[in-house]
């Protein structure tokens, strides 16, 4: 069953709007789910993105060193 289609989300809104009333934070990965959640009725202030991945902004790397000899195979 695939969570993210619209006829689950549709069947679960009920169950999505208990969770709202009782949770304080809703956590979705993304903006599209964070609007998904909204448009169920989550509150703005109750939600907050929480992306997968590195933020590769935040990291820089770091110089590669060239090897003392040659490589050979």
């Amino acid at each position: 069953i695939d969570i993210s289609s619209r006829e689950v989300l549709n069947h679960y809104t009920p169950e999505y709007q208990q969770l709202f009333r009782r949770g304080d934070l809703m956590l979705p990965i993304s903006d599209l789910w964070a609007g998904r959640l909204q448009k169920m009725g989550c509150p703005r202030e109750k939600i907050a993105v929480s992306r997968m991945g590195v933020d590769m902004t935040r990291f820089s790397p770091r110089p590669v060193k060239a090897p003392a000899t040659p490589l050979e195979i």
